[in-house]
This record gives C-alpha cells, structure tokens and sequence, in this order.
C-alpha cells in the first residue's frame, strides 16, 4: 500500500448523528429522499443536504454506492449553494448573521461534498491502492470533484474575508498527491454543472498560486479579475521540491492541520506566471496592462498586477522571523484620525490656525487647547499583537471594538506606555479576516515607525491652500523620506510646501516650513491618498 493511498482517507470527519435522516444509498428510494425535500425553504434544503453529507461519512456502504449517491445529490447541492451565494455575495461587511449563516451553509455543502468525493475515491480501489480495471473513469471524476469542490469552499472563504475550513487543504494536498501518483492528474474531468471541465492538476496549482496571491488582501472585484488572470495565465506553474530559485514558494497548508508533502512536492514554481504579470506592467498604457494568453486578450489596471507581483514575491521570500505578540497597541484607522492623534488631538482647523499664528515656532508641547479631548469623529480602539516582524504586524481587534478598515487604508499605532507622549507609527491594511467570534484580524505592513502630522501646499511658492498630510521617517537609511496626502494628485514639478507644527520628539529648533520636490510611489493605499516619496 502506497503512502498517497494510505493517506487519501485519513484526516476525514468521523461523520455525525444529525437532526435529520441519513439518505438512501441510491435507486428509487434516494430519488423519493430528493423528492420530499422542503424545496420551497431553500435554508432547510441546504440543512438536510448538509447533514446528509455528515452522516453518510459514517455510514457503511461501498465506493460504487457512495459515489453515485453523491452525483445524485451534487445537483440539488450546487443548485442550493447558488442560491446561497446570492444572499451574501457582494454584501456590505461585515456581514449580517442572516447572510454568514447563508455562507456558512454553502462552506459546509462544498466541504461535505469535497470530503465524501475523497473518501469514495479511497473505497473504489483496491485495499493496496490499486485503480480496479474499469473504475478508472470513477476514480478520475471523483478526484476531480473532490479537489474542485475543495477549491470552491476555499475561495468562498476568501469572498468572505474569513478563516478557512478546517482540513481544506489537508483533504486538496492529499486527494492531488494520490492523483499524480495515479497519472491521473493531467486527465480533464467533465462536468455538466462546470462548462469546460477540470483538470485536477490546474484545479490544484492555480488554487495554491490564488493562496499565494493572498485574495485578503485585495477587494472582491479584484479577486475576480485575480481569479480569472491565474485561469488565463497560469499554465506553466509546477510542483517542485525546494531550492533557491527566486520565484519559488511552499505551498499553503492548514495552519492547525499541516501535511507533510513529499521531499519533491511541496512547493510551487510560478516563474513564468511572475514573469508575465511583470511584462504586462511594464508596458501598460495609461494604467491599463494587456495580457494575450492562448484563451483571448486580458486587460487588468496595472496597480493590479503591481500589488500581485508584490504578493508572489513577499510569499517567495515568507521566511523573516516573526515575533510571538501577547500585546496590545492603541491603533486609529484613517488619515484624518491618525492626524488628530499624531497633532496632539488637534482637528486640522485648529492645526492650521495655531500655525498661521505661530509660525516657525511651531505649536508648544504645553499648550493649552492640546489634549482636549477625544473627537467624536475619531476613535482609539485597542488591538491585540498576534505576532510582529520587521515589516509590520498581525493584529486582532476582538468584536465589539472593530473599526471600519478597508484594505490599503491607513492605520495609526502607537505603543507607548499610558501616560507618555503618544508615538504614532504608520502602516497600512494589506489583508482582513473577520473570525467567528466576531473579531477582525488584519495584517498591517508597516509605512513609517514615527510620522508628523503636517500640512502641505502643492506649488512650493508658500501660496495656497495647505492639504492635511503625513510625514513619515524611512524605515531604513538611504531611503527618501515620504509623506501621505489625501486625495490622488500628481507631484507638482515645482515642489510643494511642508508646514510643521507638533513635533514632540524632536530635540533641536522646529522645523517649521520646508520646500521639498518629490514624486508619486507605487503603493497600494486606498484610491484616495497619494504617497509620495521625497526627491533629493
């Protein structure tokens, strides 16, 4: 018995007594099952096919009988889970308890069916492992349905900002590695309910290539754009073992369930995948890339294919130590709340005031209307560290005491003891995952470990009207300070003018006002700020 055949059927749910009825295993009395579900109340539909999933995984019966129990059921299945979609899909999040229940209940029908094809696959064959003479064709669908039906509850996850089912990945590296192991993995899989089929190969390489990509990190539209960018583009990407090739990464696992791959099977090359977006970019056209693949033309923004390029090489080079947490840190979301605090709980009205009538001596530390108070417009909602590296941080803000992020938006931190002068890092919303019990969990790369609330003037002749604005100190030497502005603007080519105002760490004279020339980064912010990068 090989090891990919032994494993194939570890690892699955035991099965479960459940409120409703296990089905028959097929023939007329599936049929009558089928017929006397409560089609009218989709939700109950949905909840009688699930549980029928559970509890068939505990049911004896034979690999034959399952899986044609299971094509059966498939139909009524998917015809549930699209209506299931259209409750949650493109809904506002978080998401209401009504429509997270909806998309629960669609995770759970994919898994059920994932694991039941997975399993149905294990009982068709031999006890040694072997392909029985004739079941070929069986063996080859249910793969292919199981790692397509584990692809799906996968990328439903990622609609939804959430953590994925447990065992999701366990069940895909497991059904492809007995695929190959089979030569069945290159066979295309017909399906009436798919137009084109599937290939379990492409099924599972593009899966780990989206994985990679990080979807969390990009809005719903992009994620479609991302999805069918990796089907267009995505032929090439190959399973390997490790090495110091550049554009070369492990492949995902579950976090509480890692599987041990094989020495020359757990990681993906995606070179060329990354030498094609990186050719698009670099010849767009007024921020539009074009891709010719052998399907047709793919047009994508080339910020786009920017943040994925970004995401591919921080996956290939995943491996920097990370820190444990057990912390918390003050956080405030936005640039206008971040420059409240970073002012000195000033609104930019006063900021601006108090800097025409003192000038180059800038606001005193002391001064009376500093501190005033909270702003109802602006909140400080504590955050847990989960863990920390040199690029930034994961934290978790618990239910209750979320903000209103949004990826590429600004995020304030500030880590100083009570009672200290609060010092305000910059950094920026990359990926969210709302957990079940209602808390949000963000990865926030790091922009600056100290930034200034300042005002700038476009035009540099000290005339105009000043712009609420950030400035941010390098993270490391040799890189150009850096400042953030609200709004999408060009650098003006004759400069701009840096107002400062409250600097409490600074030691020497205020700076007061700087004239400085800078240009536009490519950064992945939020469609309304700029960052620019300071020119020497």
């Amino acid at each position: 018995m090989s090891r990919a055949y032994r494993e194939l059927s570890e690892g699955l749910p035991p099965g479960a007594v459940t409120a409703n009825p296990a089905p028959p295993a097929g023939g007329r009395a599936l049929k009558q099952w089928l017929d006397n579900l409560p089609r009218q109340n989709i939700v109950r539909t949905g909840e009688f096919l699930r549980d029928a999933g559970f509890s068939a995984m505990s049911t004896p019966m034979s690999g034959a009988d399952r899986f044609n129990q299971l094509e059966t059921l498939r139909t009524v299945a998917i015809e549930t889970i699209l209506w299931l979609e259209r409750q949650f899909l493109n809904s506002p999040l978080p998401l209401t308890d009504e429509r997270l229940s909806a998309a629960a209940l669609a995770q759970q029908l994919h898994m059920a069916l994932a694991d039941g094809y997975r399993m149905a696959c294990a009982e068709i064959c031999h006890p040694d492992g072997k392909v029985p003479l004739l079941r070929g064709g069986n063996v080859a669908v249910a793969i292919g349905r199981g790692l397509w039906h584990y692809t799906q509850a996968l990328q439903l996850t990622w609609k939804i900002y959430r953590d994925p089912p447990e065992g999701v990945w366990l069940g895909l590296h497991r059904l492809y590695r007995f695929a190959a192991e089979c030569k069945l993995h290159q066979k295309t899989v017909d399906d009436p309910l798919v137009p084109g089929g599937y290939r379990p190969q492409l099924e599972y390489t593009q899966t780990a290539l989206l994985a990679l990509v990080n979807p969390l990190a990009f809005a719903p539209a992009e994620q479609d754009r991302i999805r069918q960018l990796v089907s267009e583009c995505d032929g090439h990407c190959v399973i390997v073992g490790p090495s110091g090739v550049e554009h070369r990464a492990p492949l995902p696992q579950d976090e509480a369930r890692p599987v041990e791959l094989d020495e020359d099977a757990g990681y993906i090359d995606f070179a060329q995948f990354y030498q094609t977006l990186s050719d698009a970019a670099s010849a767009a056209q007024d921020g539009v890339s074009v891709l010719t693949p052998p399907s047709g033309r793919v047009e994508a923004p080339v910020a786009l294919l920017r943040r994925m390029l970004r995401a591919l090489g921080q996956a290939a080079a995943r491996g920097a130590p990370r820190l444990p947490g057990g912390f918390a840190l003050e956080t405030t979301v936005g640039l206008s709340a971040v420059h409240y605090f970073a002012a000195g709980r000033m609104d930019f009205d006063s900021y601006i005031q108090n800097l025409s009538r003192l000038g180059s001596q800038g606001i005193r530390l002391g001064a009376d209307w500093l501190h005033a108070g909270d702003s109802p417009l602006h909140r400080l909602l504590p955050a847990q560290v989960l863990d920390h590296g040199l690029g930034g941080y994961r934290l978790l803000w618990p239910a209750g005491q979320q903000p209103r992020a949004r990826i590429g938006e600004l995020v304030g931190l500030n880590g100083s003891a009570p009672g200290l002068e609060p010092d305000w890092m910059l950094g920026v919303i990359r990926w969210l995952r709302y957990g079940a019990d209602g808390g949000l969990m963000a990865g926030v790369e790091l922009l600056s470990r100290r930034c200034l609330a300042v005002a700038v003037r476009p035009g540099g002749d000290h005339r105009g009207q000043p712009l609420r604005a950030l400035a941010l100190q390098p993270l490391d030497d040799g890189i150009a300070p850096g400042y953030v502005l609200a709004g999408r603007l060009d650098a003006p080519k004759s400069g701009f003018d840096v107002l400062y105002g409250y600097e409490p760490f600074r030691l020497g004279p205020p700076t007061g006002m700087r004239t400085v020339k800078a240009s536009v980064a490519h950064a992945a912010l939020a469609m309304d700020y700029t960052l620019l990068t300071e020119e020497s």
